[in-house]
């Protein structure tokens, strides 16, 4: 990967890369079959509105310091930029308790046009790294 690759990624992450602070871990794919992953965002219950790029937003992006419990996010890890998704959809519902107030569970089809993944075959975690002009998504809210 290289400096025009970087360039793809939305500025907090490609800053991080173009400074070699960040690079992308050993086992990242760039080119994959495109897969159903599921993920909670939020929304009320009445509103519907189709699932979007901010839908999608990496920690960094949304500028999370501090994770839920007292602890905090590692930005120096590649996966605090990239969107954190699920293969199996019974992870999502129990590591965020859903269905609950203000959050609904999305099925969103991952696709290399969108940007690389790592996938952590034993928890079924999928970071995906979106670039940052990429807005095709092919997703759907279920509850």
């Amino acid at each position: 990967m290289n400096e025009e690759y970087y360039l793809k990624f939305p500025s907090v992450f490609k800053e991080k890369l173009r400074s070699g602070e960040i690079q992308f871990p050993p086992d990242t794919k760039v080119q994959y079959e495109s897969r159903i992953a599921y993920r909670g965002i939020e929304r009320e219950e009445a509103d519907n509105t189709p699932v979007n790029r901010s839908d999608l937003r990496s920690y960094a992006e949304l500028g999370k310091k501090r994770a839920p419990r007292g602890g905090r996010y590692d930005a120096n890890s590649p996966n605090y930029y990239g969107c954190s998704l699920f293969l199996n959809r019974a992870m999502v519902e129990n590591r965020m308790k859903l269905p609950r107030a203000g959050w609904k569970l999305a099925n969103i089809c991952v696709k290399e046009e969108g940007g690389p993944i790592q996938l952590n075959e034993d928890t079924q975690h999928l970071c995906w790294w979106l670039y940052e002009s990429y807005n095709e998504f092919e997703a759907s809210i279920i509850k």
